[in-house]
């Protein structure tokens, strides 16, 4: 029986990851390997030949050019500005009432919807005279938005942190040289990694962007509007770089954790193992 049960659980476990590849995964890969091909007629039929004659079109459109460019320096001050107060929430890992708190008032904002909040922002930006269209309102609103994400993948990087190092340097030193000379570089790659990610999040981010960008699109709405058009080949080669850029962000998170984990594990052997689980008092106190 014992037997039975699991092989039924394995076939379940592979009923899902099936279920999975083929709902999640499969219309990714269609979409970058349709992008490639330039269908043909042909007496038989329709048949496909691989080319980059998509990639060309798009790439030729001025339109799409301005709105990438305005995207790139959108998504750079997003993800510069994201990975900074990131970390700094993540500070509060050894503190996990804190944290937890600190977390669940970040995702309310992640999860409100992006179009109610981006008209709430616009009202309040007004009352405080400042423009409610343009570039700041975007950048506000795409750092609110990734910043849970990015918040989280630092708190990954900081969990790396053998608590006898923070000890060791509260004893001898002030919480502000720990977190600078101690912390920062151990978690140096997984701040790359927030960075990444919050610019990959900016730069494909189309609703809020609708109700807060001026004259000049960003690369989101700009996708959306050659979606809305029609499925023209060239709006599928647009979405195809937006998803080989996110496997390549990807790429990046797992090689920065595996840096910072190399790097945490050679500090804390310079220090010693601690097994206590309970929060750091003196990070709390200093």
């Amino acid at each position: 029986m014992r037997l039975k049960s699991d092989a039924i659980r394995r076939l379940g476990v592979i009923a899902v990851l099936i279920v999975f590849v083929a709902f999640a995964l499969g219309p990714l890969v269609h979409i970058v390997l349709k992008s490639f091909m330039s269908t043909i007629q042909t007496p038989e039929g329709s048949a496909g030949t691989l080319t980059l004659a998509w990639y060309a079109r798009a790439m030729s459109d001025h339109e799409l050019k301005a709105a990438v460019q305005y995207s790139i320096v959108i998504g750079l001050v997003v993800g510069c500005v994201s990975a900074v107060l990131g970390f700094l929430g993540a500070l509060t890992w050894w503190s996990p009432r804190q944290r937890n708190v600190l977390l669940i008032a970040e995702f309310i904002c992640a999860l409100s919807p992006g179009e109610a909040h981006a008209l709430g922002l616009a009202d309040v930006l007004s009352v405080a005279g400042l423009p409610t269209s343009g570039f700041l309102p975007i950048v506000i609103a795409h750092v609110i938005w990734t910043l849970p994400f990015v918040t989280v993948i630092s708190m990954v990087g900081t969990s790396y942190i053998s608590r006898s190092l923070i000890e060791a340097g509260l004893e001898l030193s002030t919480r502000l040289k720990v977190v600078l000379r101690v912390v920062v570089p151990l978690v140096l790659p997984s701040l790359a990694s927030a960075f990444l990610v919050g610019l990959l999040l900016s730069f494909n981010e189309s609703s809020r962007g609708y109700f807060l960008a001026a004259a000049q699109q960003t690369i989101g709405q700009f996708a959306r509007g050659k979606m809305r058009s029609g499925m023209d080949p060239s709006a599928q080669a647009i979405a195809s770089i937006d998803v080989m850029l996110g496997a390549l962000t990807l790429v990046a998170m797992a090689v920065g954790f595996y840096r910072t984990r190399r790097l945490n594990n050679r500090a804390a052997g310079a220090v010693g193992r601690v097994t206590s689980g309970e929060p750091i008092g003196a990070w709390r106190q200093s």
